[in-house]
């Protein structure tokens, strides 16, 4: 048997199929596995770690978003997770698209006669 929080029978009833531990999967899976990849990705220097980052953070906001309509309860950890997940959405999308005047390995640099 699985042990969970017990988030209230109010709450454990709006649960999908009103159970902690299905929604505690769903929470691994769409948020800790995409998370981890990107941790992963970034610290071994993947080409696609932006790719990723920027993805895990908007499954991370979109966990949120579905979590208040289904949950219909709010938490401080709410707005503050969502932030997270902006941030690293932005961080990730800035790494990818927004590198101005960075120089990546294997760019060649211009001498002074251009």
């Amino acid at each position: 048997m699985v042990r969970s929080i017990d988030l209230g029978s109010v709450i454990n009833a709006r649960l999908p199929f009103e159970s902690p531990q299905f929604a505690g999967g769903a929470l691994f899976v769409v948020v800790g596995l995409p998370m981890a990849t990107a941790a992963f990705a970034a610290w071994r220097g993947s080409r696609r770690d932006d790719l990723w980052a920027a993805s895990a953070g908007a499954l991370l906001m979109g966990w949120i978003v579905v979590e208040i309509g289904l949950i219909q309860s709010f938490s401080w950890l709410q707005p503050t997770l969502f932030a997270f997940g902006a941030a690293i959405a932005f961080a990730g999308y800035r790494h990818g698209h927004l590198t101005w005047g960075v120089k990546r390995q294997g760019d060649r640099v211009p001498d002074a006669r251009g």
